[in-house]
């Protein structure tokens, strides 16, 4: 799905109060601010979160109306499933705390 821009965190924490499985991959950056360099944790896929839906038993439209969120990716009415192997490959290239290991 499509969050608001740099709210990615936000979104995950009341997407998961909400009883929704969540994925935000996370990578190091580093950032000069006034002569010193800092450590971030940056989104992956700046703007981008994974959730698992079951199109049957979730409220999944209730997404697009949660803090944080921009909208759920989706040709027509439904979500749109992601391809099979992506996420799956980036869970196990990810600790527990989502940071991807390149």
């Amino acid at each position: 799905m499509k969050c608001q821009a740099q709210r990615e965190d936000l979104a995950k924490l009341h997407l998961k109060r909400q009883g929704f499985d969540c994925f935000l991959p996370k990578t190091k950056t580093w950032r000069r601010l006034k002569g010193k360099s800092t450590q971030h944790y940056t989104a992956f896929f700046p703007g981008y979160i994974f959730v698992h839906i079951d199109l049957k038993e979730d409220r999944w439209r209730s997404i697009n109306g949660t803090i944080g969120v921009k909208q759920i990716i989706s040709f027509g009415v439904k979500p749109t499933p992601n391809h099979s192997g992506v996420i799956e490959s980036l869970l196990g290239s990810a600790d527990s705390d989502g940071m991807v290991q390149l």
